[in-house]
């Protein structure tokens, strides 16, 4: 993907350490166009998590 840093709102990188292996979530306002080997996803809701 050709994103510029403006575009990238947070980042968050997952490793798995059974497989060694990691995963790199880039969270942006806008979609970006589809590109060939990218998968696209949308945050349906978030949860902030406080209890009452």
């Amino acid at each position: 993907m050709t994103e510029s840093k403006e575009e990238i709102t947070g980042q968050v990188c997952i490793y798995n350490p059974d497989k060694w292996r990691y995963s790199v979530f880039l969270f942006m306002k806008e979609r970006p166009q589809i590109q060939d080997g990218c998968r696209i996803y949308q945050i349906l809701h978030i949860s902030e998590g406080r209890s009452c």
